[in-house]
């Protein structure tokens, strides 16, 4: 059984400090309206070649250094184009400075969330054409059709692709895939009585310039899109590092409604995003 995705959020936002959600309710249990740093995918080859494997190293490397793009209003689609019907669900967006290079993570009517490039095929009828802060462009059968984030009424089916995404292989299920509530508060009990347990058990190191994400580092935390040596540094715009003060942060990130969490990799910056509800 695959790994709540919440809990990956969860891992991101309390190394973060704010743990909580993260997966789970993030961007997941929250609206999926926004962009996100999870799995990226690494640009599909031209046509006529077989697309490459999807690959979080391109985009990790490259489209989000320093630059994840989030436009002050959502985006309003390129041209007239309807919601698409496909039965597909939006769970997150890497937006590149580089269009060509920025990606969605998409799931299915029944299957896990996955991360495609642009050009590479969702179904066998749709390609993404487009990725925007709210919504990506599909080219079905040759005509652009439109996959924007779920409303807050339809955030059921996008918790459940995330966790399907962020989840570990071998998690059990429990009443909490079903509660993402019920998730929130469990880690929010955790991380009240023992921090440092939690930390430890996601792989993350409290030092001063932040979290470091350790070669320990969970499941749910690496497929959150960090690697060992990253450091998670800043959460909503707040230093973290401190065990003590960042689990009385934890409320605060939850009620925002957003994680924004901002990674040092090799001196350079990488900034998640994920929606909280």
């Amino acid at each position: 059984m695959k790994p709540r995705r919440w809990e990956a959020l969860l891992w991101s936002t309390f190394a973060l400090a704010a743990v909580s959600v993260g997966l789970a309710a993030g961007p997941l249990p929250w609206r999926f309206a926004g962009e996100s740093g999870l799995q990226a995918p690494e640009a599909a080859a031209p046509a006529g070649t077989a697309a490459p494997p999807v690959s979080i190293e391109p985009i990790l490397d490259l489209a989000l250094f320093g630059r994840l793009v989030r436009p002050a209003e959502p985006d309003a689609p390129t041209e007239e184009t309807e919601e698409t019907d496909l039965g597909l669900t939006l769970a997150g967006v890497i937006i590149a400075g580089d269009p060509g290079a920025s990606g969605a993570i998409v799931a299915g009517p029944d299957g896990p969330a996955q991360a495609y490039g642009i050009g590479q095929e969702v179904t066998a009828t749709a390609t993404l054409a487009e990725v925007h802060g709210d919504h990506v462009i599909l080219m079905v059968d040759g005509r652009p059709e439109t996959l924007s984030f779920p409303q807050r009424d339809g955030m059921s089916t996008g918790v459940a692709a995330m966790r399907a995404l962020v989840n570990a292989p071998d998690a059990p299920a429990s009443e909490d895939d079903a509660d993402p509530q019920a998730a929130i508060a469990r880690y929010r009990e955790r991380i009240a009585s023992n921090p440092q347990t939690v930390l430890d058990n996601l792989g993350l190191v409290a030092t001063e310039a932040g979290y470091e994400v350790a070669d320990t580092a969970s499941a749910g935390v690496l497929q959150a899109g960090l690697q060992p040596g990253d450091v998670v540094a800043k959460v909503n715009g707040q230093q973290v590092g401190d065990i003590e003060r960042d689990r009385d942060f934890f409320d605060e990130v939850a009620a925002s409604g957003r994680a924004r969490i901002e990674v040092l990799r090799d001196g350079q910056r990488v900034v998640l995003s994920f929606p909280l509800r």
